[in-house]
Parts: C-alpha cells; sequence; structure tokens
C-alpha cells in the first residue's frame, strides 16, 4: 500500500476561521480597546505572506516574522506593540482550542484520502480518467480531487461518507 506524503490543502481560513482566535487574542490582550480586528487580522496576513519565505529559509526567525508581522498590522490600524507584546500574542493567538480545529481537519482529509484511494470509483468522472486512460497515479489523482474540493464541499463528502444518516420514519 502507497502511504501519502503530502495533501497540500490551505487549511487556514479554509476548514475554520483564523480571524475568530485572532479576535478573541486581540480582546484578552487589550481589554476595551477598539479597532477594526477584520482589517488587521487581514494586515496580518499580507505582512506574514511578505516575510513568510524568509522565515522558512532561515534568513529570519519565526519569532522575527510574527514581531514583523504583528506589529506592522497593528500599527495600520493605530495600536503600537512592543517585540514582546506581538510573540505573547501570537501564543494566545495559536491556543490549543484553534489547533484541535487543524488537528480535526487534518484527520477529515486524511480519512477521506484513504477512502479515494480505497474507492476510485467514487471520484468524479474526469480524476478516473486521469488513473485509467492518463496513467496518473491513483494516489496522485486522490490527492489532486481532494485539493480541489471546496471547504463546504470536502465536509459535505465527509459527512456524507463516514456519518450515519438518520433514519427516516414514514
Amino acid at each position: 500500500m502507497h502511504r501519502i506524503k503530502a495533501i497540500l490543502f490551505d487549511i487556514d481560513d479554509t476548514l475554520y476561521d483564523l480571524s475568530i482566535p485572532f479576535k478573541e487574542a486581540f480582546r484578552e490582550f487589550f481589554p476595551g480597546e477598539e479597532i477594526d480586528l477584520d482589517g488587521a487580522f487581514l494586515a496580518s496576513r499580507k505582512y506574514s505572506d511578505r516575510i513568510y519565505d524568509r522565515s522558512l529559509s532561515g534568513e529570519i526567525s519565526m519569532e522575527e516574522m510574527y514581531i514583523y508581522r504583528l506589529g506592522n498590522a497593528f500599527r495600520d490600524y493605530g495600536k503600537i506593540i512592543a517585540g514582546a507584546t506581538a510573540l505573547q500574542f501570537q501564543s494566545v493567538y495559536e491556543n490549543p482550542v484553534a489547533k484541535k480545529e487543524e488537528d480535526k481537519a487534518i484527520k477529515m482529509l486524511s480519512e477521506l484520502y484513504e477512502y479515494y484511494t480505497d474507492h476510485p470509483e467514487a471520484m468524479s468522472r474526469e480524476y478516473r480518467e486521469l488513473v485509467e486512460y492518463r496513467g496518473v497515479p491513483k494516489e496522485q489523482a486522490v490527492c489532486d480531487y481532494i485539493s480541489g474540493m471546496t471547504d463546504q464541499y470536502s465536509m459535505e463528502k465527509f459527512r456524507e461518507i463516514y456519518i450515519p444518516k438518520s433514519w427516516e420514519v414514514y
């Protein structure tokens, strides 16, 4: 049996909303203060995108990225924070509740991968044809199929496959 090495799927904001723990972290750190949290969250993502590759390559540390991202995002919305505050904010933002949701998403995607690997006939026609007529390895076609799903569709397929339906009474 082939084991999957990776499924590339945008978990950030795909299966759960990362702005919720961001907003909760802000309210915990700065009780009573008001800023445009939706805007600040989107700004933090923008600044993260600008510098993330540098943190992955080791050019800067993850901590330096957090300070840059959060410091600039909050500054854009009139809130100046120190580097230590940015790091504390990040640790609250990455709280176990949010991580638990990420773990659920990974488990769901793994289960879908196993299901479609065992039942490729359940994939749409174009993905079955990739395997049958174009020689694409089944595992790759399954990864492509799952990565093309929207968040709502992937959750609906999971429910359809794994969650028992209620008995209908007539």
